[in-house]
């Protein structure tokens, strides 16, 4: 679930916790509470009776004690977000990344890489179209030196790079029950792996058949 501000971050614990009760048996696992995870988000986990061991989250009150694993929800707050933005976006990136970038379109996302001028991998990311730009979703490790050395590339191009991370809140759901539980919040998911539903200011990802990308 990716949002703004507090408000936004509060409905991200909202679904957090809808997604918990909804489940017909505990959602198993605990939740890895990311370095870069909002703060609100997490207090407003607490005040639903939410129970953390250290840093990682691993139920609340109100439901049953885990069993065998199936059902996972993961904070991905440790990956970081690049943001794109400019009337020359996406021919900016078509130089650059490693895939079509005139195929994007809103329900469409890609897994794409982005290499230095010798032609090596520097790192995997995903696109995802955001609004009228692109989130570049990668390891929180690699976003300040991938930032910097595209930013080398902008020369006179319309396009604004900057680092998002901290503006957006989302989570990850895999496992057999990841549908239904999307499904009895109204947060239906794309048929199709790298295609995005968009639930208002809501986006999910399929990433492959057994899991989901919540991105709001």
């Amino acid at each position: 679930v990716v949002g703004r501000n507090v408000g936004d971050a509060v409905e991200a614990g909202r679904l957090q916790v809808a997604l918990t009760t909804a489940s017909s048996g505990p959602i198993i696992g605990a939740i890895q509470i990311g370095p870069n995870m909002n703060p609100n988000w997490q207090t407003f986990l607490a005040s639903q009776g939410a129970r953390f061991d250290g840093d990682r989250l691993t139920g609340f009150a109100t439901t049953a004690a885990p069993v065998a694993a199936a059902t996972t929800l993961v904070d991905l707050s440790g990956e970081g977000i690049i943001a794109v933005e400019g009337a020359d976006m996406r021919s900016f990136l078509q130089g650059q990344l490693s895939t079509d970038i005139d195929a994007l379109t809103p329900d469409i996302s890609q897994l794409s890489s982005w290499s230095n001028a010798k032609g090596r991998v520097v790192s995997v990311l995903r696109i995802l179209p955001h609004d009228d730009g692109c989130l570049l979703l990668l390891q929180h490790s690699m976003l300040t030196s991938v930032m910097k050395r595209l930013s080398m590339y902008v020369l006179r191009s319309k396009v604004k790079l900057g680092d998002a991370s901290d503006e957006y809140v989302r989570i990850g759901l895999a496992g057999d029950e990841a549908e239904h539980l999307l499904d009895a919040v109204k947060l239906a998911a794309p048929r199709d792996v790298n295609r995005v539903a968009i639930h208002g200011a809501t986006r999910i990802v399929r990433l492959h058949a057994r899991y989901r990308d919540s991105c709001s």
